[in-house]
């Protein structure tokens, strides 16, 4: 069995902070990530 956690951060991009999400194992490698873009309200 594979063990994970997912990473979120706030980081700032093009003058916008943006949240981004990392799925990361046991070594601390990087699996999967997401970058979502968030419409304005």
């Amino acid at each position: 069995m594979a063990k994970w956690h997912v990473d979120e951060t706030y980081i700032k991009v093009k003058g916008e902070w943006r949240y981004l999400y990392r799925a990361i194992d046991k070594s601390g490698a990087t699996v999967d990530f997401r970058f979502p873009v968030l419409a304005n309200a």
